[in-house]
């Protein structure tokens, strides 16, 4: 009798927890549905013109009218746009600010926009001269054919190679990336926020004269 009592409690046991699960799944099932869009290289001039007329992207306040404890998102328009351009990544920026707002997680935050980095400000870290190669790489690819043994040393030296090829726009790329964690850091440094959120804070642990 003990032991068919105690089998009988486990399987009652085993039921509600299993209706507790279905209670659950049907509650997720049930809550509002995520707009959902496929993105890839063909549809990229789609993604920005989804991106672009989103209202969210309008700055909520002014720098100096952010509360001290508001979660900021950096981010606008043009920096999404830049972001995704990043051919190893393509894409990407557009996917993770779009899956934001479908989850109503933009509306919460206060939104600050970025301004790319100034030679100067990139110059903090990095030396003139890496600088002035990424505006170099950023507009003229280098073509194998045409490449000097001394270009492509130059190039190689500088990092620009493999998974840190050059691309059109590198330069604008690079100098958004480093404006949007500029800004961010800012923001908190100054206790404007103490969360802030910057999705595209870089790829690769750049070196002061070399890409990595």
């Amino acid at each position: 009798m003990s032991h068919k009592r105690t089998c009988d409690e486990a399987n009652l046991n085993d039921n509600q927890e299993r209706e507790e699960k279905n209670d659950d799944h049907n509650n997720i099932v049930n809550e509002k549905p995520v707009k959902r869009v496929r993105f890839n290289d063909e549809n990229l001039t789609q993604v920005n013109e989804y991106i672009l007329p989103s209202p969210e992207l309008t700055p909520t306040n002014s720098k100096n009218q952010i509360l001290k404890g508001d979660i900021v998102y950096i981010c606008s328009a043009k920096y999404v746009q830049i972001c995704s351009t990043l051919p190893i990544h393509r894409g990407r920026a557009s996917i993770v600010h779009s899956l934001l707002e479908a989850y109503g997680l933009v509306q919460r935050m206060k939104v600050i926009t970025p301004d790319p980095a100034t030679d100067l400000q990139l110059q903090q870290f990095h030396s003139a001269q890496y600088v002035k190669l990424l505006k170099k790489y950023s507009s003229c690819l280098p073509e194998d054919d045409e490449e000097t043994d001394a270009e492509r040393e130059e190039r190689e030296e500088a990092g620009f190679i493999d998974d840190c090829y050059p691309f059109k726009g590198m330069y604008e790329y690079s100098a958004m990336v480093a404006g949007a964690s500029w800004t961010a850091a800012s923001a908190l440094c100054d206790s404007k926020a103490k969360i802030v959120v910057c999705t595209e804070g870089g790829r690769h642990h750049s070196k002061k004269d070399q890409a990595g």
